[in-house]
């Protein structure tokens, strides 16, 4: 599917969308200043030019953790997911979700 196609049906996953207002009905009554810690917010984690790069709308610029590939990016990306995890393994507000394509 092109981008848009995929997009399109994005906006269409119930299941996504139900869970985000599950989650927004938590959420805060204004924005939060820019260096204040923010519980619930999504990052994604993409393969781009042979390289693994996380998106966060909170830094500056998309994170390259090196090489990846399509058959390792999963493996890859979970691996930095360990990481957030291993930093507080107390907090249990954590969610992962795989978009991928079916067959």
């Amino acid at each position: 599917m092109s981008p848009t196609e995929r997009g399109e049906q994005l906006m269409k996953a119930q299941g996504i969308i139900d869970a985000h207002k599950l989650q927004a009905q938590e959420g805060q009554t204004e924005a939060p200043r820019e260096d204040a810690p923010v519980i619930y917010h999504f990052v994604a984690f993409i393969h781009k030019d042979g390289s693994l790069y996380e998106l966060d709308g909170r830094k500056p610029f998309p994170i390259n953790y090196g090489p990846t590939s399509p058959e390792k990016f999963l493996e890859d990306a979970t691996s930095v997911c360990q990481e957030y995890m291993t930093r507080d393994p107390e907090e249990m507000r954590f969610t992962m979700v795989a978009l991928v394509p079916t067959e």
